[in-house]
């Protein structure tokens, strides 16, 4: 294989025979575009790990070559590009395409699942994809898989009086369900790029974020923050596709290998990557004595489940038949959660 992934020494030399050994035997050539810098989990792990089971599925027959760090391609752009051919397979985040892929919000509903929960998700969301119950947007894609996020947290420079409560405090966020959420619980939503939340919070122009655990690693914003709150608070998810154009070119056994190595058991292997990277990049956060992570009780989620139930109005009612997909997809997580 001929991974981007920088490797050294001796790893690297028996990497690069077998590389050249390997490429001479490849019919088919793709590259990969993750733009997501190289030390991320999708550029690390995921992306290694499938492209490898594939090349050897191959029998040496496809190759793949993984770019990161937004060379190829952008978040938000991505998509694109694999669509029209510049990329062969992307990775990108949906919700980047404004109401593009308006049925994949469904997601990103809050009290939907756990992060404990990320492999039963992302198994159900492509369950839900092959029902035809969400991402017919994709239509011009080979989708691969999904992989469920975990869910936005709470990031704050001081620990509020009650977990659901957030007295008046300002909180960057970047999207209208996560707004909504914070206002319910009593703060004062602050529309920010992810890129200015440091600064606002070092300034204190903000009281805390509301992001994901790797956006807050990759930015240092726990240098800046101390009290976080873990709960349901909605997640979201990303899809792997491949240009149509270029699967369908394959022959009919090397398509056979792509479909093998994707769907719905590539989507559980994914989540259960993500939920060790989730654990790692907690783990980095709450290093320091000063910071501290608590998760809601039970109890918690129980009183602030009517602003749960609220929010998901904002997806049942532009979606049409919203009301039951959201139930739909709430079954298959169970279902994958029970087995």
């Amino acid at each position: 294989m001929n991974h981007s992934i920088r490797t050294t020494g001796i790893a690297a030399l028996a990497l690069l025979c077998a590389s050249s050994s390997q490429a001479q035997n490849a019919e088919f050539k793709f590259r990969i575009s993750a733009p997501v810098p190289t030390g991320s989990a999708v550029c690390n792990e995921v992306f290694p790990d499938w492209a490898s089971r594939v090349e050897a599925d191959s029998g040496g027959r496809i190759e793949f070559e993984i770019v990161c760090d937004g060379i190829l391609s952008k978040v938000g752009d991505t998509y694109d590009r694999v669509e029209t051919g510049i990329v062969d397979v992307g990775w990108d985040i949906y919700g980047r395409y404004g109401s593009r892929f308006a049925s994949m919000d469904v997601t990103a509903l809050p009290g939907l699942f756990t992060d404990a929960q990320l492999p039963a998700a992302s198994a159900a969301f492509s369950r839900a994809y092959e029902e035809g119950i969400i991402g017919e947007e994709f239509e011009e894609f080979k989708v691969l898989w999904f992989n469920a996020t975990g869910n936005g947290k709470y990031f704050l420079a001081e620990a509020p009086e009650s977990n659901i409560a957030l007295d008046g405090r300002k909180i960057a966020l970047g999207n209208p369900t996560r707004a909504g959420l914070t206002t319910n619980l009593g703060g004062v939503p602050i529309s920010l790029s992810v890129n200015d939340y440091y600064q606002s919070l070092q300034k204190g122009v903000v009281d805390g974020a509301m992001t994901a655990v790797a956006a807050v690693v990759s930015r240092a914003i726990h240098e800046v923050t101390h009290y976080y709150i873990d709960g349901p608070f909605g997640g979201g998810a990303q899809v792997v596709v491949m240009n149509k154009a270029k699967f369908e070119g394959l022959p009919a056994d090397l398509q056979a290998v792509i479909d093998q190595n994707s769907g719905h058991e590539q989507s559980r292997r994914v989540g259960t990557m993500q939920v060790a990277d989730e654990a790692r990049q907690t783990a980095i956060i709450t290093e320091p004595a000063e910071n501290t992570m608590v998760s809601l009780s039970d109890e918690e989620i129980a009183q602030i489940q009517p602003y749960f139930d609220e929010l998901a109005s904002l997806y049942t009612d532009k979606v049409e038949g919203g009301v039951a997909i959201a139930a739909r997809v709430k079954e298959l997580i169970a279902e994958e959660v029970s087995k």
